[in-house]
């Protein structure tokens, strides 16, 4: 009986673990990072506490792994190089590595510095599959141009607007996801307002973490910037998350072969749901092998569209009659409407003085004209494309730019358009002619990519898509 009984034990602890198929995929985790936040409390944390804090996290996410895949590797990442990815499948990342380039700033046009000084820690042309956990797909990415930048590191427990037809939400492991009614943070409320949107009283959410950094002394997530994120063919937008910021910023998302999972809990903090769907990322993104991302944010302040939209609401006198009204808050007074036009819009002021309207017909009628001023986050209006009547968006621009040059009617705007727009540096307009018609069909505009036509494609015989031209060093990108 005794025998029975415990063949029957057996049997019973095989079928539980039988209930996961793992996955023969090589999986290295990278740890170094503590459930801890070393900021709480005005980074007064115990160096100590934050160790055991790494250890403990890096025992929990080795253990989880291992319920789902069958070769695991855990190592510290002060142990990573970047060769060591060659090895494996997929690398998650959860630890910062020893640097690989020294710190350096990014310089503007006019030799101003901006931004932090940042280090580089993968070569540039990375490709193995890695899943960066929360602010690690920006402390790494910011040197590769990743998408998945720094939004803001305030990123809660929910999950919401998540596409739930994504192939990480339906296998290979099973997943179910409980989804729930509640309240939309009044934060993305507050925000939509100041852009002139309305969001919905509440909203549908999804369970990652068991408490988020609001209500336990633990890391917070990082969610990344929506602006310009979906206007390259090398991204996805995968789900939002509650956090300080509006409702459409990046919690969950894929730029190239790196995925950002941008919620930070440990296993032991992670709903039984997520875990599952966590697994599941990684399947994902090991299918992204050699694809890199074509399209690189190497500027995290450039603008975009979006800009374009609250530029125009920053004209109105409602926008101005609500920063009086935070102003008297805190105890300070603004100048008159007519002052406060003057200093956010020095150049228009003179044009327009205090003709509300003026301003959003400017800004309207030329919406397709604009571009990056440089050293400054604000829009210059291009009197070139403006003078030919095309969108520096639109193809056209480029196709009427080289005609320019093969007529000779005005080779220096078409030289400046073609400059200005693409990352090709040809001598002849037969050259700049050949590359148009042959890769017409595969050019994308992007904005948070440097305002750019690039050429849908990895092959490094293509011309069209090297950031590391003249022309992008005096830009200021990378």
């Amino acid at each position: 009986m005794k025998i029975i009984l415990l063949g029957l034990l057996f049997l019973l602890c095989f079928d539980l673990q039988a209930g996961i198929r793992k996955s023969k995929l090589k999986v290295l985790y990278v740890g170094g990072s503590s459930d801890v936040y070393a900021n709480i409390n005005r980074g007064k944390v115990d160096s100590v506490l934050l160790l055991e804090g790494a250890k403990k996290r890096t025992v929990a996410f080795e253990k989880l792994l291992k319920q789902y895949f069958k070769y695991v590797t855990a190592i510290d990442a002060k142990d990573y190089q970047p060769v060591l990815s060659e090895d494996y499948d997929v690398t998650v990342m959860d630890g910062l590595p020893q640097p690989i380039v020294p710190p350096t700033m990014q310089e503007d046009p006019f030799g101003r510095f901006y931004g932090e000084k940042r280090e580089g820690y993968l070569p540039q042309d990375f490709d193995r599959p890695m899943l960066l956990i929360a602010e690690l797909s920006s402390l790494i990415g910011a040197r590769l141009g990743l998408k998945t930048d720094w939004c803001c590191l305030c990123l809660d427990a929910d999950a919401h607007h998540i596409r739930t037809e994504h192939p990480m939400f339906k296998g290979p492991f099973p997943v179910k996801m409980s989804m729930v009614m509640k309240p939309t943070p009044e934060s993305a409320k507050s925000i939509a307002k100041s852009e002139g949107e309305v969001v919905p009283d509440s909203i549908l959410m999804w369970r990652v973490q068991k408490e988020g950094y609001t209500t336990k002394a633990i890391r917070p997530g990082m969610i990344s910037k929506s602006a310009g994120f979906l206007d390259s063919p090398d991204v996805e937008f995968i789900s939002g998350g509650v956090s300080a910021k509006g409702l459409e910023e990046v919690a969950i998302g894929r730029h190239g072969n790196f995925l950002h999972w941008g919620f930070s809990a440990s296993p032991e903090e992670m709903t039984e749901e997520a875990k599952s769907v966590f697994a599941n990322a990684i399947v994902y993104i090991s299918q992204f092998a050699g694809q890199a991302p074509i399209a690189r944010k190497f500027n995290p302040f450039i603008v975009t569209e979006k800009h374009l939209k609250s530029t125009i609401l920053r004209a109105t006198r409602a926008a101005y009659e609500e920063r009086v009204s935070t102003l008297k808050r805190i105890g300070k007074e603004e100048s008159t409407y007519g002052e406060y036009l003057k200093s956010m819009f020095p150049e228009l002021y003179f044009s327009f003085g205090t003709d509300e309207k003026a301003y959003k017909d400017y800004y309207m009628n030329n919406a397709g004209y604009f571009m990056p001023r440089p050293g400054r986050v604000s829009f210059l209006l291009d009197e070139d494309a403006r003078s030919l009547g095309i969108s520096n968006h639109d193809i056209r621009l480029l196709d009427e730019a080289i005609r320019l040059l093969e007529e000779g009617t005005d080779v220096a705007k078409g030289h400046r358009l073609l400059k200005r727009y693409t990352l090709c540096r040809f001598e002849t307009p037969a050259e700049w002619r050949t590359w148009f018609e042959t890769n017409k069909s595969r050019l994308f505009f992007t904005e948070s990519g440097g305002w750019f036509f690039l050429v849908n494609t990895r092959d490094k015989n293509v011309p069209g898509n090297d950031y590391r031209g003249k022309n992008v060093e005096r830009r200021g990108y990378g």
